[in-house]
Order: C-alpha cells, then sequence, then structure tokens
C-alpha cells in the first residue's frame, strides 16, 4: 500500500519523534479499558491491532465517530499526539469555527500531531473519525501536552524562532505561477514550463527519469496555499508516484504531502496542503507503477490553489514573518441582525415533523425537524448571498441528551465547505449559539450525527435553527431541483464525503443494461441494496447454496485482460453464527474462480480468527494467480452488524483488492468469459472442517442443511457503491 497524508488547516503535522512533557489527563488514552471514558457514535469498537499494550481504537464505517471532552486551560497552546493507521480523521474541536486535524491514509503506525490553541475555551473535546475510504481506522496513545513544556533539543537548529505564520482566512483562486523550474535534469523538449501552460496534451508535459526528481513553482510572494492540482501522464493506465513539498525562501523545504499517487485518470485531480504558508511549491516524484518506463515522473499540468493576495518575500534578504493573531471573533463587516430563511431537506422527515418548523420561531416539542441516521441534514436557504457570522440551534430534549451535529456552507447548493465538525448541543433545549467565522453563503446546512440516548441515538430532531449575518443580499438566481435524481458530489469539498449525501447506486447496475439480477429488486431506496439469501433461496444447477446477486450479462462477458472494471462499496454484514457468504466475485467462465471475497465465522485455517461459530467472521478472498494456483489472502474480521469498506479493481488482469487497511495485488489467470457478480451467496457448508451439508443445486438440501447449522439470518447491506467498466 502506498501510505498518504492529507494535512489539513492550521499546518497540523507528521512527525516520529517523541514528546516528554506533563501531558493533560485524557481518560483511557490507550484504549486498554476499551472504549470507557470515550463517547461513541456507530461504528466502532475495541481493536487488538495496537501500537501499544493489548488494543487500540478501531473506527469501521461511515459515519463512525469517537471523542472524549478534556478540561485545559484558556488561550494556552497545546500539541495533541496520537499513533494512527489505516485511514482516518484524528483532531481537537475547540468550540469555534476551525477545526484542527489531520487526515490520514497509511499503511502502519504512525505518530500524528495537531497543534492549537485552547481560546477562551476551558474544555476541549479530541475526536477520532472515519474517513470515507476504502478501510477501517485506528487510533491508540492519544496525549495532549502544553506547547512550552517541550524541551528544545540541543542538537536541532535554533535559527527559526517564530512559527509560520496562521493561514488567513481568504476566498480560494487559482494562484498564478511565475516560474517552474528543476535541476536542469528535464527530458529533451520537455521542460518545466510545460507543467504550467495550461494544457492537457501529452506533447505539452515535464519529465524526469529517477526517483527522487522535482519540479518547483515560484508564486513570486508569500501567501495561504490551501491545495494543487496535478495531472499525470498516463494517469488512466498506470499510477504516478510523488510527494509534495514547500518553502518560503526556496532553500528550505517541509513535506505536506508523502507517498501521495496519481487517481486513475489523466486530468487535474486535487491534494489538500492543509493551508500552509509559502512562496514556493515542490512536486518530488517518485516514478510510476507501470512494467516498463516505472523511473519516468511525467506532468502534464499543475494548478496551485490559495489566498490571491502575496506578501513580498525578498528571497536575498529574507525577513522573519510576524505572526498574525487570529481574533476569537472576527469582525463583520456590517451590522449583525437575523436573516429571513427557508428550509428543506432530502425528503426524510418524519411524520408530520417537517423543515418548516425548524424556522417557525417556536421551541416547542411539537414544533420541530425530525429525522433518522447519521448524515440527514437540514438545509436554510437565505435566498441570496451574504455575510453569516453565526448560527443558532436548539435540540429537542437537550436538557437529557446531547445531540450531534456538523454545519457545512454554500453559495450554489451542490458544492458545500465544512465549517464545523463535532458540534454538540449545549445542555438545554433553549437556542445556542455557534459562530461560522463570517463565512459568505447562502445555504446553510445542520448535518445530524444522532445523538447520546441508549434507545433513540439515531435521531435528529432540532426545534429551531436561526442564522445571523449582514441584512443586505447580492442575487444569486439558482434553479434547485425539487427532487434530485441522483446527487453531484461536490468538485472541490473541503471535507471529501463529510457534507453529501449517500452515494445514489449507479444506473448501470440496476437499469438492466450490464446486469442481470438473480432474485428480486435489492434497492431500497436510491443509495442501498440489501441482499437476503434466506428470503429468495436463488438457486443455480452448480450451486452451493442460496443466493441473490447481480451478474454481469453473459452477452457481456469478455476475457480479464480485455476489461477495467471497478467496484467500491460500504457493507455490513448480519449473519448468523457459523454462517459463510461470498459477496463479490470475478468469476471464470466456468465454475472456477478468479476472485472470491468471503466473510466467514468457520475453523478454514490460515485467517486472522479460524474458529468456527464463535461469532468472530474472517474477511478474506481467494484468488487464483497466472499460473493457476489459488491463494488465499486474509483481510481482517468482524461480527455480525459490522461494516467494513471493500474496493476491488481489475486493470486488465492485474487485479487489486484493497479493505482493512490493506492493499493487495496479483495477476490473475485469464477466461474468455470472465464476469463480475455481487450481492449475497450463502454457502451450504458446515462451520467445522470443509464438507458441503447440501447438495449441489438442491434448494430443499439447502434449506435443511442452514436449518441443522442455525442460519436464521442471512443480510448483506451495500451503500456507498460504485461501479466502472471499460473494455477493449
Amino acid at each position: 500500500m502506498i501510505g498518504k497524508f492529507k494535512i489539513l488547516p492550521l499546518a497540523a503535522i507528521m512527525l516520529t519523534g517523541s514528546m516528554h512533557a506533563d501531558a493533560v489527563v485524557i481518560k483511557n488514552p490507550g484504549f486498554e479499558s476499551g472504549l470507557t471514558y470515550w463517547t461513541i457514535i456507530d461504528d466502532a469498537r475495541a481493536s487488538i491491532i495496537s501500537n501499544s499494550g493489548t488494543q487500540s481504537l478501531q473506527l469501521m464505517g461511515s459515519p463512525a465517530r469517537v471523542h472524549q471532552w478534556i478540561d485545559v486551560e484558556k488561550n494556552t497552546d497545546y500539541i495533541l499526539t496520537g499513533y494512527v493507521n489505516g485511514s482516518g480523521k484524528f483532531g481537537v474541536n475547540n468550540g469555534y469555527d476551525v477545526v484542527k486535524k489531520v487526515v490520514f491514509d497509511v499503511s502502519k503506525w504512525r505518530k500524528a500531531v495537531v497543534p492549537f490553541n485552547s481560546k477562551s475555551r476551558s474544555r476541549i473535546q479530541v475526536y477520532t473519525k472515519f474517513n470515507d475510504e476504502f478501510q477501517h481506522g485506528y487510533f491508540d496513545d492519544i496525549q495532549i501536552v502544553r506547547a512550552d513544556s517541550i524541551p528544545t533539543n540541543p542538537t536541532e537548529p535554533t535559527e527559526p524562532t517564530e512559527p509560520t505564520p496562521v493561514p488567513e482566512q481568504c476566498g480560494v483562486t487559482k494562484l498564478e505561477v511565475i516560474e517552474a523550474s528543476d535541476d536542469g535534469s528535464y527530458n529533451n523538449n520537455y521542460s518545466p514550463e510545460k507543467a504550467i501552460d495550461g494544457f492537457l496534451t501529452n506533447s505539452s508535459r515535464w519529465s524526469s527519469k529517477g526517483n527522487g526528481k522535482w519540479i518547483q513553482f515560484d508564486l513570486g510572494g508569500e501567501t495561504t496555499i490551501d491545495s494543487i492540482k496535478t495531472a499525470w501522464l498516463s494517469g488512466d493506465k498506470r499510477t504516478a508516484y510523488f510527494d509534495i513539498e514547500t518553502s518560503l525562501d526556496g532553500e528550505n523545504w517541509t513535506p505536506v504531502v508523502t507517498d501521495a499517487k496519481s487517481q486513475g485518470d489523466d486530468s487535474l485531480n486535487k491534494d489538500d496542503l492543509g493551508d500552509v504558508y509559502a512562496r514556493f511549491v515542490r512536486v518530488v516524484g517518485y516514478g510510476n507503477s507501470s512494467s516498463e518506463d516505472s523511473q519516468w515522473n511525467s506532468l502534464l499540468d499543475v494548478e496551485v490553489y490559495g489566498c490571491d493576495e502575496l506578501k513580498e518575500s525578498p528571497i536575498e534578504t529574507p525577513t522573519e514573518p510576524t505572526e498574525p493573531t487570529e481574533p476569537t471573533e472576527p469582525p463583520a463587516s456590517c451590522p449583525i441582525t437575523r436573516l429571513s430563511a427557508s428550509a428543506t431537506d432530502d425528503g426524510s422527515s418524519s411524520g408530520n415533523y417537517k423543515p418548516s418548523l425548524a424556522v417557525d420561531n417556536s421551541l416547542k416539542d411539537s414544533s420541530r425537524w425530525s429525522s433518522k441516521g447519521n448524515g440527514k441534514w437540514l438545509q436554510l436557504d437565505l435566498g441570496g448571498e451574504t455575510t453569516i457570522d453565526s448560527i443558532q440551534t436548539a435540540w429537542y430534549s437537550a436538557d437529557k441528551r446531547t445531540a450531534y451535529f456538523d454545519i457545512a456552507a454554500s453559495l450554489d447548493g451542490v458544492n458545500w465547505d465544512s465549517i464545523l465538525t463535532g458540534g454538540e448541543s449545549k445542555g438545554n433545549e433553549e437556542l445556542n449559539q455557534n459562530n461560522l467565522g463570517d463565512v459568505y453563503a447562502r445555504f446553510i446546512r445542520v448535518i445530524g450525527q444522532g445523538n447520546s440516548s441508549s434507545e433513540d441515538s439515531q435521531w435528529n430532531s432540532l426545534l429551531e435553527a436561526q442564522l445571523y449575518g449582514c441584512g443586505e443580499l447580492v442575487d444569486s438566481p439558482i434553479e434547485l431541483p425539487t427532487e434530485p435524481t441522483e446527487p453531484t458530489e461536490p468538485t472541490e469539498p473541503t471535507e471529501p464525503g463529510e457534507s453529501i449525501p449517500d452515494l445514489v447506486i449507479p444506473e448501470n447496475i440496476t437499469n438492466g443494461s450490464l446486469f442481470d439480477l438473480e432474485g428480486s429488486d435489492p434497492r431500497i431506496n436510491d443509495s442501498t441494496l440489501v441482499f437476503l439469501a434466506l428470503e429468495e433461496q436463488v438457486t443455480t444447477p452448480n450451486g452451493n447454496g442460496w443466493r441473490h446477486e447481480y451478474k454481469i450479462k453473459e452477452s457481456k462477458r469478455i476475457a480479464m485482460t480485455d476489461t477495467y472494471e471497478e467496484f467500491q462499496a460500504t457493507i455490513k454484514v448480519d449473519l448468523s453464527k457459523g454462517g459463510k457468504t461470498i459477496v463479490a466475485q470475478h468469476h471464470a467462465g466456468d465454475t472456477g474462480t478468479i476472485m472470491k471475497l468471503y466473510v466467514s465465522d468457520t475453523d478454514e485455517p490460515g485467517f486472522s480468527d479460524s474458529k468456527a461459530e464463535n461469532g468472530i467472521f474472517d474477511v478474506y478472498v481467494r484468488i487464483r494467480n497466472q499460473s493457476g494456483k489459488e491463494e488465499k489472502k486474509a483481510l481482517g474480521t468482524i461480527k455480525s452488524g459490522d461494516s467494513f469498506t471493500f474496493h476491488v479493481l481489475n486493470d486488465y488482469g492485474v487485479v487489486k483488492v484493497s479493505a482493512f487497511g490493506k492493499d493487495l495485488e496479483t495477476v490473475v489467470e485469464d477466461d474468455s468469459k470472465s464476469y463480475f457478480k455481487f450481492g449475497n451467496y450463502l454457502q451450504s457448508q458446515y462451520p467445522e472442517g470443509t464438507d458441503n451439508c447440501g447438495t449441489h443445486g438442491d434448494s430443499s438440501s439447502f434449506k435443511k442443511c442452514f436449518e441443522k447449522i442455525g442460519i436464521t439470518t442471512s443480510k448483506i447491506t451495500m451503500t456507498d457503491v460504485t461501479y466502472v467498466r471499460k473494455t477493449k
């Protein structure tokens, strides 16, 4: 796996050293007592995969979140540290509009460090969160120390006596690069300036051969840099590997993103740089995944985004920047007044508790918006653009339970920026304020993440929401669909996946053009598939159990080497002890295996648990390599009711499987009539040993088998499903 850190606001950084200082009290910081003292939202548990000790925290699916409130001193600089593995988010919420965090995607335990200031708060929230990517997130050994209590290492250079300035708040725009350069090693006519000419043609690129070769971009002055977009030669056929560094003076460089890789096409794709303050950006190439030209770094084009106001920085005589102070509450440029807004949601409100009741000036329990499910949102439309200072919210039964929510803002109702994450109600049913930092927007979304009650924790119930800001609105005519049939993903969200609806099931799966369906329609809504093998009882002549599946049509089946095919889903498994099912597979034209993904509570050896009927399910793949030998590869374990994210890519005969923080790659044996299928194929097999307990193709024998073993539940739920297929 290629590990990758994305460093987010206020220059959160990744370190490998150790800290020795008096720590702020965090209860159960290493999760040796399970999840005691931590507040849990959704799919989280203690795991034996640990950095130290015997346990760590494991987050297993969206929107899993775990946090703890910590006592701190006001207006004090602290450093939050913890060890992280897999994919996730780790940070601190100080109650203001800025949340400081790291977003990580790594293949081994790494130390994450997040510096922050407590401002006027005496309590802050340390939180961990699932990252909506291909794997679980693990957290261990969490600590907070005062920044001034960390001793200086005498061997370290003391030249930079002041920290890099805190990034200013500004509108993000494309920045002009005044010069692109490298070390003179570029190939033939593929010179650095061709990477900033705005063309994505193969002939207009920078190319240099060798690991560590770099191309450097000069903005002409210092500014806050939000992100960089890169497009790579043959990005749809091979993967480019690179790091990103920044510098104020062109001599001293700081790694910002390490172990990055291109994203499967040759268009411009974004990497967040976390509002780093710099003048120079350097892309350091480490070759690519091709078998013949793997040492080449070939960059089609680069764009840099950030604040458009540059500070002069004469490189010959650098001056030491003064640290800008961040106001507790940025002064508004206009008188603050209450703003009038209409309210909508995605149509999931409960009963009579409609969106309009959240803007009717009533705090009665009967006058509220309610919707069940993490990520459900209420959207406020001001009817025009303006500067929004704050939002006041009142939550149902907030004197008895705590409501959890995020806040996002948008100018157009399509592209959303995360403004506040990890928000909580204040212990009463009154209107309480959250500052939004003078965000310029038309739309505000309050995104519910459930509440702390033991019985109704999935409900989001908002009594009232009021917005405050500038009273003058700028017209912004927008055509808002009444019933959007397929929500589009924001082009450049601040936090991908945090404030957008669930992905709609792709039409190429459901419209009958590519897939056949074995069993009844599994769609329970536009974004969720539920496969019920015990209810559907579909049997095929050579089958070894009941199934409920989608499979590629017979007329569309071709060789693996002629197909580019990518499938991803978040998979929730509800299965009786001793059960075994196949949820995704590449199948040969006959009954042979190319790749199969199993979830199994049997004693089959070679996996993480391999114990029968103990309620711990091994998740693994069987895959046939190019020589025809079948390999077994363990991915992880789950319990019934758990979820995991699975990703499989067939890149013209090279199959790549990703789950539980693991990436596996195999050149597979080809078959001219191969096809992909997924769903719930419940196996008729005894939990102990390898004997089948039914007869192939005999449905009545499967029924007797499942009754004998005690299989009463077999439900596979898939969300966030994506599927792409290209053929030669």
